[in-house]
Order: structure tokens, then sequence, then C-alpha cells
């Protein structure tokens, strides 16, 4: 019986690295099973092969020791130490008492699967609603990751489309433009794939919040400034050159309260040009215009305002 017990431990080898949680049952199953089944031993773990009587009845009738059931025994408890050795602490608790290796397995199996499916199920539903919100693209990815190894670990794979499917989904507003572009490929996208692309959007977004998107926006406002100023009329120039304009009445008895000063920039009435906001465009073309508008112009002239004639004196 010592031969037997030396061989049925040296087949078994060393205890699996990956010990018993409460969170990695199926994948500690996985390296410990094939030890078990290269041994042989599985009938006795599962219990398909149950422990022979301890006695016997000899030649002359007699009630005898069996020598089937030493050598059964001991292959049993050899394999319950082996089982006790590749697990927790935590887990050891819960089968402390059991005398059999049978009776171990079957209590870690009845408790591990009702569990098993709980977890799965949340596990599911933690990854249909994750979101990325402020997280790093980094962090959202390994949580993703982590999720996904906890479900293999729970004896439910998740491939990958699944899983970009769920990423795309917990993706903000602000990546709707990417989300469309990879929604609409013909082929699949793989995980290393997909990530390389969301970082590189977060890098160009990043470029944009520094500096480069407010300057774009604020030489659009600046060329759509000039082109309603010059939208206005094209009387622009001369209304520059006539920054200096002063209006005094034709007529002496014409009553100054009937004179509606009229912008000669903008074209509106109630100011003058000198306080006009559409004077200080800078565009470049506009400034040559009012030089040579403004020597052209020098001088005096009359224009009819209405039914009054006012005298324009260019300053």
């Amino acid at each position: 019986m010592a031969s037997s017990s030396t061989s049925s431990s040296f087949q078994l080898g060393p205890t699996v690295s990956e010990k018993l949680t409460r969170d990695n049952f199926v994948l500690w199953k996985a390296q410990f099973l094939p030890a078990i089944r290269g041994a042989q031993l599985m009938g006795i773990l599962d219990g398909s092969d149950p422990a022979p009587p301890k006695t016997v009845e000899d030649d002359k009738k007699q009630r005898v020791h069996n020598p089937e059931y030493d050598s059964w025994n001991a292959k049993d408890q050899q394999l319950l130490g082996y089982l006790l050795n590749s697990i927790t602490k935590e887990v050891l608790v819960q089968v402390a008492t059991a005398t059999s290796s049978a009776e171990a397995w079957e209590s870690l199996e009845t408790m591990f699967s009702a569990q098993s499916r709980a977890r799965v199920t949340n596990l599911r539903m933690q990854l249909a609603n994750l979101k990325k919100g402020g997280m790093t693209m980094e962090a959202y990815f390994n949580k993703i990751r982590k999720i996904k190894d906890e479900l293999a670990a729970a004896g439910k794979l998740v491939d990958d489309d699944e899983v970009v499917s769920y990423i795309l989904n917990g993706l903000d507003f602000d990546y709707n433009p990417i989300v469309s572009t990879i929604l609409g490929r013909a082929e699949p996208i793989s995980l290393s794939d997909l990530y390389s692309q969301l970082l590189s959007y977060d890098l160009r977004m990043e470029m944009y919040q520094d500096g480069g998107q407010y300057q774009s926006s604020a030489n659009a406002a600046a060329r759509g400034r000039g082109g309603r100023s010059r939208g206005r009329g094209s009387n622009r120039g001369r209304g520059r050159g006539g920054r200096g304009v002063q209006i005094s009445n034709a007529g002496p008895n014409t009553p100054k309260k009937n004179i509606k000063v009229r912008c000669q920039i903008c074209k509106k009435v109630g100011h003058e040009a000198p306080s006009c906001w559409f004077r200080y465009d800078d565009d470049e073309e506009d400034q040559q215009n009012d030089k040579t508008a403004g020597a052209a112009t020098a001088g005096m002239a009359m224009i009819q305002i209405g039914m009054q004639t006012v005298e324009l004196r260019i300053m």
C-alpha cells in the first residue's frame, strides 16, 4: 500500500498555481481537473467509483479486512489533501469537515454553481451599463477587460464583437464621429485597433482644447465680422474716410431735431462713424482702401439727406 500511495502522489504532481478563491472557480477547475484525470482518480472525486466495503468474507465465511478498501482509501485521502492544498483559506473553511474527496468536491460545486450564475448575471449587467464618463480611455478599457476576464473565470466567454458594442455604447456624445466611423466599417474591428483609434481621437481632442480650436474659432469670427461689414454697402471706403465728418444745417431755419445722423460705415441711424463698432475691423485690405479713400475725398462735399441739404467737411 505504501507503493500505491507513492505512485498516486507522484502522478498528481504539485498543486495548482492559481488557488481557488470565491471568484475563480471555473479557472481553478480548469487547472485542477487535468491532474486528477491523468492520475485516473476522477471516479473517486466525482463519486462514480465509490469506496469498497471495509470487510469481506473469506473462504471460511468469516469477515475479514478488505485490502482493496485500504488501497482505495489511500488514493482518496491523497486526493483530498491535494484538493485542500489547492484552495485558499477563505474557501477551505467551507469544506474543512469533509472526510473524503468526493464530499469536498460536491460541496464546492454546489456552493460555486449557484454563486457563478448570480455572478455572471451581475457582471453582464455591469458590462451593459458601464459608461466612460470622466474616466480616461485607458481606465475605461481596463475596466471593460476586467469584467470580460471575470466572466471568463465564471465560465461565460464574451467575444470581441460583443465587447466592442459595449465599449461604443458607453462613450458619450463627443465620440459620435468615431463611433459612426467604426459602425460603418465593413470588417469587424479588434479590441486593440479600437483602443488605438480611441486613444488617437482623445489626443486630437486634447490638442483642440489646448488652444487650436479657440484660435480657429476666433479667426472664423473675425472673417464673419468683416463679411458682415462689407455686406452693408459698397461705400465702406468712403465711410472710413469720413471718420471726421462734421454735419451742419444747410439752411439757418432748419430745425436740428429733423436731422437724423447716419453712420457712414454700417449705414445705421443713431451714431456717427467714430463710435461705430465696425470701424475696428482689422482687415488689411480695408485699411489700404481707407488710405486711398481718405486722399481722394479731401475737400468739401454736399449731400442730400431726405429733404435736407447738409454740408460735409472732410477732416
